[in-house]
């Protein structure tokens, strides 16, 4: 109760929005990732009054997405990759003209919003965009009217002063249909040096890679969810606005009855409370039972409050809309509470919300589908009935608050989740129709966009189902109860719902049930289980989820596969999505050892394709990002497609690739990497390659074919990659076999060093060498580098040879070290199988015995910088871990205890496996100077120093071992500190305890 009375204590803060500060250069665009009820759309509100009032010059344009989609949809239509800067800012102040002066845009039609834009564009043609600079043809300003030209002088003089913040709110609304052109659109806006911000809000809906691809210079954030306090003060302040009495209470009576309020809401709602748009339902609901029951100026509560309230996601929703309709059967209606619940008053009201709710199922249809679909689920009847709502909406006439307006035909619900709710509604409604009507087999309905729409659609089954707690605790996510419903009672995996569907199948895109701990609990011919919705088992819902885990977990498990029902879930969608979904479920085959069966459902698709949906391979399709069908498969690498339609299409297609096909498509895959295509094309259609644009690309591909070990295609890419960059390279017919037979003697070392072996940190590296990096952006600056490298990572000495000879390079201890900085340094890796190519490096170097600017020989700067696995080389080749730099006076034990390795083992693996040689330092430890002891504890080594410690005084008793620490310990620290100080810095020591008794007498003796 303390924290509640704190909370409802404390004062509003203020919070600075990002990229609010003008000296932030990080994150132009701030984009916000937040799902459904998050509070984005109340975000922005606050956001752009917040931006408005810290710096008044700012000019804050705040868009709703959804209100532009005929903008949108026309932009797409006509394209506008080839518009130049000009263009973009005539279309920006259209856009910020339709904000501004055409209010409550989904109330008007096409024809009336077009009147404006025609204006904009108009007076738009007047801008043009030079050097950065908006200028503003004044010869033809004598045409407008004053309104107008203060407005254009107006966003001139915001943008050329860069203080023109964009706000675009609800992204994910117009996805997927209008997402790439409103990217492409917003990402020149953002370009520009006239807009000071960019802010965008979205779902994120798989959006986030699209959006840092789009917007080079962006941020994501992410709202936080409401805290304690924040719920406890939020309940605080609502009841404030809307209860008069709560006002009235001392402070001691508002703290216990928003202490019970919280309780009672939280343990109903658990971590949905958290959400923002589901707290404010929650209010909404409980309105009227809290005015029935709560007694403010007594400041007692009924135990009735909520026994007359469920409070469950679908509940909460469905007793919002009831409150929405019973508002506007009363207030609206101009009736009274009294008269309104008279029988016969009772029974109209009855039916009048039945008819209201049948006609938002329909307009949650049009919002959510697309004609396409609609064509398929609804019918004439519907379309006729849908089109007078629709009319009727945008008089107006619609009177519950539920849709706010109509825009291109689209009706638009004031929150996605209640047309979603509608939806699932409807589907609740037509259940019957799953199992023979295919449109409910394809992606409709199964995207991750529906996902609240199934989970709605979900709740109302299980409303109907005995029994089936394992399924809620399943669709609620909750690992936990998942788990300890199980253990209890394993049976409950067998339970099945209405629809007879397992709790394998109620949610196929959560992972919980698809772990190795479950599914080893259950026969595998309960798995096979097929269900009355749709007749589809486990691993058919898995396949049209595309869900990798969840068809790994169970081909593992022997479930059955069906190649019919795989391609009835195909055959059942648009030309498009068929393909697309026809090569992930190929793929996710071909990962699992399904490779025939992945070629046999892609040899189907592919002759469906062909001959009954008649399908022009060499046409740009708009849902394949304008790309046409080949094109896409070289961009996603999907080899296997191109395989069967080469195989189906024949020799036209073949004539089309030599004859210049092929070098497109070649072009396509090195610049998206694409290996596996571009051997396709060779290996498999036998194309000479042309000229490679993309030279990162053309060096990515020989990567590839080191890291397979495919020697002719390696070949055939290195010898391009030369000509490419002018290399003068040595003939075939010079390159011999120098590889020395020993190197592939085995060095008998096992010290388990996983992951481990090598040095991440450049910190000691102090030589100006190229650093390994995941995105090898700059590898054309370190090409021969990056290549030996590939192939000593691989340990392919062979083509360690052939690049070396081939680029007639020279081999010195400096290459050897860039090597060891460029081998990846990401898991899983270990280089023991690297170490016949460490050898034939060391074999060809020519300068083994140099040293660098520091006085390092190469054990040195092995030690402490490179991989352990070449340490045993060297000492093959004579060198000795003791052996001194004179400028330090550094052994090798000084660099590989230097190395910036502090919290991974590679140190003290590597010290123990090099002990034998470092008899000297064990028994000369103690010597003048930085003992060896001291200087593995002040690098943070101190596995090092314990085992210094414990060879050198193995046979010492325990008294002297423990005097011994301490002097050593005191040797490190400063003598003027405290004994708590010392004893703090001997507590570092492994094995500190095993060693002192009476410690604080010990200390106080020295």
């Amino acid at each position: 109760m303390s924290d509640i009375r704190k909370a409802l204590t404390l004062n509003d803060e203020t919070h600075d929005p990002p990229g609010l500060q003008d000296d932030e250069n990080k994150g132009k665009v701030q984009i916000f990732l937040n799902e459904a009820g998050a509070g984005k759309t109340t975000y922005f509100t606050w956001l752009a009054w917040r931006l408005s009032t810290y710096d008044r010059s700012l000019y804050v344009i705040k868009l709703i997405a959804l209100e532009y989609s005929t903008d949108f949809e026309r932009l797409e239509e006509s394209g506008i990759d080839h518009w130049n800067d000009t263009q973009f800012v005539r279309l920006l102040y259209r856009f910020i003209h339709l904000t501004l002066f055409v209010p409550s845009v989904c109330r008007r039609t096409i024809e009336e919003t077009d009147i404006h834009r025609t204006e904009a564009d108009r007076c738009g043609e007047l801008l043009s965009l030079s050097n950065g600079k908006i200028i503003l043809d004044e010869t033809r300003t004598k045409e407008l009217t004053t309104k107008q030209l203060i407005e254009l002088r107006l966003f001139r003089e915001k943008f050329n002063r860069q203080q023109l913040v964009l706000i675009l709110d609800g992204f994910d609304e117009i996805t997927p249909y209008f997402k790439d052109v409103v990217m492409k659109c917003f990402a020149r806006f953002a370009n520009f040096e006239g807009i000071r911000r960019v802010y965008l809000s979205s779902r994120p809906q798989d959006l986030k890679e699209d959006l840092k691809k789009a917007f080079n210079n962006c941020k994501m954030n992410r709202l936080k969810i409401l805290s304690r306090h924040d719920v406890a003060r939020l309940l605080h302040l609502c009841l404030a606005v809307i209860i008069d009495d709560y006002g009235l209470c001392d402070e001691e009576r508002r703290v216990n009855f928003v202490t019970v309020l919280y309780v009672l809401i939280t343990d109903v709602l658990k971590d949905s409370v958290t959400v923002p748009l589901m707290l404010d339902m929650v209010l909404v609901t409980l309105l009227s039972a809290i005015r029935e029951h709560v007694d403010f100026k007594t400041g007692t509560i009924s135990n009735d409050i909520l026994s007359s309230t469920e409070l469950d996601m679908l509940q909460l929703v469905r007793q919002f809309i009831d409150k929405k309709l019973e508002i506007l059967n009363i207030d609206k209606s101009g009736t009274t509470n009294s008269s309104a619940k008279t029988p016969v008053a009772r029974k109209r009201q009855e039916q009048e919300n039945k008819r209201i709710k049948e006609r938002l199922k329909l307009m949650a249809m049009y919002a959510l589908f697309d004609s396409n679909d609609r064509a398929k689920l609804l019918s004439s009847k519907d379309k006729a009935l849908a089109i007078d709502i629709l009319e009727e909406v945008m008089e107006g006439e619609d009177q519950t608050g539920i849709i706010v307006g109509v825009q291109d035909g689209v009706p638009q619900f004031a929150h996605r989740m209640f047309a979603e709710y509608f939806v699932a509604c409807w589907l609740y409604q037509n259940v019957a129709r799953f199992k023979v009507e295919s449109v409910f087999q394809s992606r409709t309905i199964w995207t991750d966009t529906m996902a609240k729409v199934r989970e709605f659609f979900n709740r109302m089954i299980l409303q109907e189902s005995e029994g089936c707690n394992l399924h809620r605790a399943v669709l609620d996510k909750s690992f936990e109860l998942t788990r300890g419903i199980v253990m209890r009672d394993l049976s409950s995996v067998t339970v099945k719902d209405k629809v007879g569907r397992l709790p394998l199948q109620i949610d196929p895109s959560n992972v919980i049930v698809y772990e190795d701990w479950l599914l080893e609990r259950i026969p595998c011919e309960i798995i096979n289980h097929r269900d009355d919705l749709l007749r589809w088992n486990a691993l058919d819902y898995a396949f049209v989820f595309n869900n990798n885990i969840a068809i790994d977990a169970l081909v593992k498990c022997g479930v059955q596969l069906s190649v019919e029902i795989l391609l009835q879930q195909l055959y059942s969608n648009d030309t498009d999505t068929l393909f697309v979904q026809g090569s992930v479920y190929a793929w996710n085959l071909q990962r699992c050892g399904k490779l025939d069966i992945a070629n046999e459902i892609l040899a189907s698709v592919v002759d469906h394709l062909l001959n009954e949906r008649k399908l022009d391979i060499y046409k740009p399709r708009a849902k394949l990002n304008s790309l046409t069908i080949l094109e896409f498969c070289a961009t996603y690498n999907d080899d296997l497609a191109v395989h069967r339609f080469v195989r189906q299409v024949g020799e036209p297609l073949m004539q089309n690739l030599a004859a210049g096909l092929g070098d497109h498509l070649f072009q396509i895959a090195f610049e998206k990497k694409a290996h596996k295509v571009t051997k396709y094309l060779i290996a498999q259609c036998n194309l000479p390659l042309p000229w490679i644009n993309d030279i990162r690309g053309l060096i990515n591909a020989v990567k590839c074919t080191i890291e397979e070990n495919n020697v002719q295609l390696f070949k055939i890419l290195f010898q391009q990659l030369c000509r490419q960059r002018e290399v003068r390279c040595r003939s075939e017919s010079d390159i011999v076999d120098d590889i020395d037979e020993k190197v592939y003697e085995p060095l008998e070392i096992e010290i388990g060093l996983q992951n481990e072996c090598c040095v991440h940190h450049p910190g000691n590296v102090q030589l100006p060498l190229p650093e390994y990096t995941f995105a090898d952006d700059t590898v054309e600056e370190y090409m021969v580098e990056f290549l030996v490298t590939t192939a000593v990572h691989t340990g392919n000495v062979s083509i360690v040879s052939y690049i070396l000879q081939k680029m007639k390079t020279i081999v010195t201890n400096r290459l050897i070290v860039t090597v060891m900085r460029l081998l990846p340094k990401t898991q899983p890796l270990c280089h023991k199988h690297s170490i016949p190519a460490f050898k034939h490096l060391l074999n060809k170097t020519i300068d083994l015995r140099s040293v660098d600017e520091m006085g390092r020989n190469l054990f040195h700067m092995i030690a402490q910088n490179g991989c352990f696995y070449m340490l045993p080389c060297l000492i093959a080749k004579g060198f000795h871990p003791n052996e001194i730099n004179p400028k330090n006076n550094w052994n090798g034990f000084q660099y590989l205890v230097s190395s910036l390795d502090v919290f991974g083992l590679r140190v003290t693996k590597a010290f123990r496996w090099l002990q034998p040689y470092f008899v000297d330092v064990l028994l000369d430890w103690k010597a003048e100077g930085e003992n060896a002891f001291n200087f593995a504890i002040t690098r943070s080594q101190r596995f090092v120093a314990q085992t210094l410690f414990q060879t050198h005084y193995h046979s010492s008793s325990d008294s002297e071992r423990r005097d011994a620490l301490y002097d050593l310990i005191a040797g490190i620290t400063d003598r003027t500190r405290s004994v708590e100080q010392v004893q703090q810095s001997a507590k570092k020591i492994p094995g500190y305890r095993n060693y002192t008794n009476n410690s604080n007498q010990s200390i106080n003796n020295h």
